[in-house]
């Protein structure tokens, strides 16, 4: 017994002095061997034209194209694709500056549910509104059951259930978690996916003039996430769509994959999206001397400059129209 007790002691201080020299090795360089650029996956292939969803190619090469070439993104199907470790890194990091301006202005970050059932949802008139773009199945127990495209009915019956006094407001609670829609046809590569990360903000006041306070931080902490991670954007009046609101903005990367078309008036800097942009006055139709005028913003596609679209837009008095976006 002595014997086979001796081996033992011995078999185990050999993998305790091999684990020594590895670890000793390993900090020597002060680089872990899984860091290593060699321990890393980084597939790296041609991509197919046929292989993106219909992403414009004309101004050469798609970002989608450039993703998956590095070895950013892997496409699993349509719509849907994997982060690969190099674009979790950049994800991580892009997240970090958000929770950092969110919480600067107040935001709570919580982690609510992929999986949700329809009773809010039903409230609210969204459930038939929003129609087919739902990923709704039914469990073992015959029950519906949905997959979030947003979070609003969720977070509101939260709030709803869990604050006892006005005191507890204002409330600024957000998330970055995934989201799933049913795109009838995905497209655009990351752009426009049935899988998709997304990083939403409620807020919940006492009084409009709250609201409105609120409104205008978040701008400013949007604008400063922007700006930290250094892409040029512009910000335009919105429409709320069927969240509604009298108060929307978006953030735009301008880009000629953009779905979007952005109105920009060269002497005041009003931007706005097509669909919200107004003028001043109503317009007449022979503008005289300080008159609204009419201008036809042609939407171009590729280096040829293929008109695709065409819409009259009026325009106040000493306004000069752009296009900031290209619509494809």
């Amino acid at each position: 017994m002595s014997n086979s007790g001796g081996a033992l002691i011995r078999g185990v201080r050999g993998l305790w002095q091999a684990r020594a020299r590895f670890s000793s090795k390993s900090s020597s360089s002060g680089i872990l061997p899984e860091g290593r650029m060699s321990w890393m996956l980084l597939p790296t292939k041609k991509v197919s034209k046929s292989n993106v969803e219909g992403e414009g190619r004309t101004a050469g090469q798609s970002t989608t194209d450039m993703l998956t070439k590095a070895g950013y993104i892997y496409q699993s199907s349509a719509g849907i694709y994997t982060l690969m470790p190099l674009a979790q890194r950049v994800m991580q990091k892009i997240e970090l500056i958000i929770d950092e301006e969110m919480q600067r202005v107040g935001g709570q970050k919580l982690a609510m549910p992929n999986l949700l059932t329809p009773e809010n949802w039903k409230k609210t008139g969204r459930w038939q509104s929003t129609g087919d773009e739902l990923f709704s199945f039914k469990d073992r127990k015959n029950a519906t059951m949905l997959l979030g495209p947003t979070h609003e009915e969720e977070i509101t019956a939260i709030v709803k259930d869990m604050v006892r006094s006005y005191r507890q407001y204002p409330l600024r609670l957000y998330q970055t978690t995934r989201k799933f829609r049913d795109e009838a046809r995905p497209r655009a590569g990351l752009l426009r996916g049935r899988e998709f990360m997304m990083k939403d903000m409620y807020t919940f006041d006492v009084g409009k003039q709250q609201a409105i306070d609120t409104f205008h931080a978040m701008e400013t902490a949007y604008r400063r996430c922007f700006g930290r991670i250094g892409v040029a954007y512009a910000v335009a009046d919105a429409d709320s769509g069927n969240i509604g609101g009298s108060l929307s903005k978006e953030f735009h990367f301008v880009n000629q994959s953009g779905e979007d078309t952005l109105l920009k008036c060269n002497s005041c800097g009003y931007t706005a999206n097509e669909e919200r942009a107004l003028s001043k006055s109503p317009v007449d139709k022979a503008a005289g001397a300080g008159q609204n005028k009419r201008y036809v913003a042609r939407i171009v596609e590729g280096s040829d400059g293929k008109v695709v679209k065409q819409r009259i837009v009026e325009v106040a008095h000493g306004h000069e129209p752009s296009v900031l976006k290209i619509k494809r």
